[in-house]
């Protein structure tokens, strides 16, 4: 996984194939070991090249998703929460 992640960033594309295609091969390659075990949890959660957490946080910072709101109802958002997130022009459609 560990290998799959920094092949990744390598590539700088953003779409985590690499680690994608780690995670399918690794789903496929336990699902018979899976019956009878005391968890079924198909990541390595320990020993050497267990997932970690800066690989977790480093993934979910790559996905997000863009939604395009009227400005009033952002700047309303925004208000409601009390954050301190400014609209800049570039975030302007």
């Amino acid at each position: 996984m560990t290998n799959a992640h920094n092949e990744d960033k390598v590539r700088n594309d953003h779409k985590r194939t690499a680690l994608r295609n780690y995670i399918v091969h690794a789903v496929d390659a336990l699902q018979p070991l899976r019956d009878g075990q005391h968890h079924n949890s198909f990541f390595k959660l320990d020993g050497d090249e267990a997932l970690d957490y800066d690989t977790v946080v480093e993934y979910m910072t790559t996905k997000f998703n863009v939604a395009e709101v009227e400005r009033s109802c952002a700047e309303k958002y925004l208000k409601a929460l009390k954050l301190k997130d400014e609209i800049t022009p570039d975030m302007v459609v």
